[in-house]
């Protein structure tokens, strides 16, 4: 400073200084926060929580998973519902457009998947159970599809409590994809083969009638 005002500090600093504040403290008020208006603005995630998994609903509200909870918001970013976990671990969470899947292990060795269904705005609707784990997961609408490590695919549908719909692939199956409507993509090690749904499921369906 003194080099550029030739050596008056005393004053041109002062000036020098006072311009540099007045061009920089309006852009730090306006980004940086002070401790009351973090508080008014903080989400309702306790320090001790770590988030597993994020994502957005089709409303612009959101839910989180934390290692405590599960957690819904709306698009304002304010808290809607917490379901807490307990003793419950989730393998699996699947945030859709309007709904979350929460699945964990139902007995200590695994053998068995239990999940709960919510609403987008955190109400349970409803629970279901599953025999085997979960490798992979396609949703379309209201009918969630799981691949099992038993070789199968199970459709549930979202929006009741109907039993799922259960039906074989072949060995080796270790991902899904639904390429549309219609058709659901069954993945290999080094391959890839199309199932028609309604031919996979439609028979089941008259299976379980009788």
């Amino acid at each position: 400073v003194p080099n550029m005002h030739g050596g008056y500090c005393l004053y041109n600093g002062g000036f020098t200084a006072a311009v540099v504040c007045l061009l920089m403290v309006p852009e730090l008020e306006r980004f940086v926060k002070t401790k009351d208006e973090k508080k008014a603005t903080a989400t309702h995630i306790s320090e001790n929580s770590i988030a597993v998994t994020c994502d957005f609903f089709g409303n612009g509200g959101y839910s989180v998973l934390t290692n405590h909870s599960l957690i819904f918001f709306d698009k304002k970013d304010e808290l809607i519902s917490e379901f807490y976990l307990g003793n419950i671990v989730p393998n699996k969470c699947f945030i859709l457009e309007d709904k979350v899947v929460l699945a964990y292990n139902k007995n200590i060795i695994g053998s068995q998947t239990e999940m709960k269904v919510f609403s987008d705005k955190g109400k349970e609707l409803f629970t279901s159970e599953l025999e085997d784990k979960i490798l992979d997961s396609a949703y379309n609408g209201n009918d969630l599809y799981l691949l099992l490590d038993t070789n199968k695919v199970v459709k549930i549908d979202l929006t009741n409590k109907k039993s799922p719909i259960f039906t074989e692939v072949d060995k080796g199956t270790n991902s899904i994809y639904l390429a549309d409507e219609e058709n659901l993509i069954a993945g290999y090690s080094n391959m890839a083969r199309a199932y028609k749904l309604d031919e996979m499921f439609t028979q089941k369906k008259e299976e379980n009638k009788k």
